[in-house]
């Protein structure tokens, strides 16, 4: 059944999708706590000149279609010259299943935005920590959880 779900995902509208986007992790979980799968996949492409974007997005199957349910930039990437020669980089996290929390899973991101000497060699300038982020089911969808 995952096969057929990840082939309708990359058939017809998604084909023409899946031509810009390259997929480098595709995974499957249990994020809801409904006991099904949710498919979780990290992708990749180019946003412009001087700018590349990874991402992680999480699709409910809702047959016969699949539902966004959260997506995140897992790396914001510039390089257009020395103003704007930086990542911004987030490490994603997804919390355990508890009765607590009706086997539902947090997602917490953790951020950070790194300043290069010069893209080519990516030698390292500075680091500043950016605000973490949790994420939880809210029934629908993962939504941010205010004052975290």
């Amino acid at each position: 059944m995952k096969k057929l779900i990840f082939f309708l995902l990359l058939s017809g509208a998604g084909l023409a999708l899946a031509s810009q986007i390259g997929y480098k992790n595709i995974r499957y979980m249990d994020m809801d706590g409904d006991l099904a799968d949710e498919i979780i996949i990290e992708g990749r492409h180019s946003a412009g000149t001087g700018h590349y974007i990874e991402d992680l997005r999480i699709f409910r199957d809702e047959y016969p279609n699949l539902k966004l349910v959260f997506s995140v930039r897992t790396l914001d990437s510039y390089f257009a010259g020395k103003d704007y020669n930086y990542d911004i980089v987030s490490e994603v996290k997804f919390g355990e299943q508890t009765p607590a929390n009706k086997g539902a899973r947090d997602i917490i991101v953790r951020s950070k935005k790194v300043f290069y000497k010069d893209n080519e060699h990516k030698v390292i300038e500075r680091e500043e920590k950016l605000a973490d982020k949790a994420y939880k089911w809210n029934g629908t969808v993962f939504e941010e959880m205010p004052g975290e």
